[in-house]
């Protein structure tokens, strides 16, 4: 009688956990085939490394081409974002790819490296450098920032350490999906004119005004720029599905481009 009773309850039990058992699978299926917008936490950084324009190249413009922000970032928790030739993609990684992908680069010496001048084989010129752009490399807070003229001064251990950052292409990566959007809003009359290229399909795109009111977000002097999360942004990335983005939309008769690039900070 117990053994008949014990196995009654252990099939009951087993009636209660499928759902949950069924549910857990469900979400390890949908983290595999896109990673989640994990919230980026202050100071979760352990590598970065950004390549900034020269002073002659507006923010956007250098976006488009993956410059003046994150071309490759690593947090803590295991997400990677990296700028792959013309979009941003990111994945997840295990603590065992971290751990390799930092004693890789300790392996270097590039912790050793004080900063402060020892960064470099001899004291590059001084003269020339104004404007000019800037690489800056930053693992677990350790940061060298470089200009142009000074890279073929650079010490192996910050060389070394900058080509496994940028040539480290992880598994699996998908599109980014970002918690927030820089959004620049131009109104135009001519949809001919010569610097818009509409390479995507279709070339014109056309918007409700409740799905984004891009009126309220036009480029203004004080705020060229906007930042848009939330439903708007749900929107912008289930119509465009990669950024950075330049598109032409048409909302309410009026022509407008529309250019967004993630916003990391």
């Amino acid at each position: 009688m117990n053994v008949t009773l014990n196995k009654i309850r252990a099939s009951f039990l087993l009636l209660l956990l499928l759902p949950i058992l069924a549910g857990c699978i469900a979400t390890l299926q949908r983290s595999i085939e896109h990673p989640s917008p994990t919230p980026f936490l202050e100071n979760s950084v352990l590598i970065s490394y950004e390549h900034d324009g020269n002073d002659s190249i507006d923010y956007f413009t250098a976006c488009l081409g993956g410059l003046s922000t994150f071309r490759f970032v690593l947090y803590s928790n295991g997400r990677v974002v990296l700028f792959d030739d013309s979009q941003f993609m990111e994945t997840t990684i295990p603590q065992a790819e971290i751990d390799k992908l930092l004693a890789d680069i300790e392996s270097t010496g590039f912790f050793l490296v004080k900063g402060g001048g020892d960064e470099f084989v001899s004291p590059p010129p001084t003269s020339s450098f104004v404007g000019s752009s800037m690489e800056i490399i930053t693992v677990k807070e350790k940061t060298f920032a470089i200009t142009a003229g000074e890279y073929q001064y650079l010490i192996e251990p910050i060389k070394e350490s900058i080509q496994i950052v940028t040539e480290y292409k992880p598994a699996r990566l998908v599109p980014f999906f970002p918690e927030k959007l820089n959004i620049w809003v131009y109104p135009v009359q001519d949809t001919g004119f010569t610097n818009y290229d509409p390479t995507p399909t279709p070339p014109i795109l056309e918007w409700s005004y409740e799905s984004i009111p891009l009126d309220t977000l036009v480029f203004t002097l004080n705020s060229p720029s906007k930042i848009i999360s939330g439903k708007y942004l749900q929107f912008l990335m289930q119509e465009v599905k990669t950024i950075p983005v330049y598109r032409m939309v048409k909302q309410n008769g009026q022509h407008y481009l529309v250019m967004a690039c993630p916003a990391f900070q």
